[in-house]
C-alpha cells in the first residue's frame, strides 16, 4: 500500500506542477501590469478619493463628537436613571399614602343648574334698570350761574383752563 500511495502523488505532482507554474505567472503578469497601472489610475480617480474621505470625515464627526461628550453624556444619562426612579419612587409612596389616608374617594358635587332663556332675559331686563346713565346737571358746565366760581362777576378768572395752549413754533429753519 505504501507503494501505490507513493505512485498516486507522483502522478498528482506531475499533472498540478504545469497548471500550479501557469497559475503563478498569469498572477504575476496581472499584478505586474496591475502595478503599471496604478499611477495612471490612482492619478485619474484621486478626486473621487479625497471625496470620499471627506463624506467620510463628514459621516464621522458626530460619531467624533459623542466620543468627547461621553464624560457628560455618562452623567446626564445616570442623573435622568436617578430623576426617573426618584419619581417612581414618590409616585408609589404617594399612592399608597393616598389609600391608607381614603383620600381617593371624592364627594359627589352638585350638579349646577342652567339658566332657561326666559331666567337670563329676565336678569339682563334687572340689570339694565339698575345702571342708568349718570347724567350731569347743567349748573354744572355753568359755573358762574349758580355761584361757584371764586371771582366776583366781571373779574377775569386767570387760571390754567383760561390759558390757550401755544405751540412752539421750530426755528431751525
Amino acid at each position: 500500500m505504501h507503494v501505490a500511495l507513493s505512485w498516486l502523488l507522483t502522478i498528482l505532482w506531475w499533472i498540478c506542477y504545469p497548471i500550479g507554474i501557469l497559475i503563478y505567472y498569469i498572477f504575476t503578469f496581472v499584478l505586474n501590469v496591475l502595478h503599471l497601472l496604478y499611477r495612471p489610475i490612482a492619478f485619474i480617480l484621486q478626486p473621487v478619493v479625497y471625496l470620499g474621505q471627506f463624506i467620510f470625515a463628514v459621516l464621522a464627526l458626530p460619531f467624533r463628537l459623542l466620543a468627547r461628550l461621553e464624560p457628560l453624556y455618562n452623567y446626564v444619562g445616570v442623573a435622568a436613571l436617578l430623576g426617573v426612579c426618584g419619581g417612581l419612587c414618590l409616585f408609589y409612596i404617594y399612592n399608597v399614602l393616598h389609600r391608607l389616608l381614603r383620600l381617593d374617594s371624592a364627594p359627589n358635587p352638585e350638579p349646577i343648574k342652567a339658566r332657561t332663556a326666559k331666567e337670563y332675559r329676565q336678569d339682563k331686563a334687572r340689570s339694565k334698570r339698575k345702571t342708568e346713565p349718570f347724567v350731569l346737571p347743567p349748573a354744572f358746565f355753568n359755573a358762574g350761574a349758580d355761584g361757584l366760581s371764586q371771582s366776583p362777576p366781571g373779574v377775569r378768572n386767570r387760571n390754567l383752563l383760561d390759558q390757550t395752549i401755544m405751540e412752539e413754533m421750530d426755528s431751525d429753519y
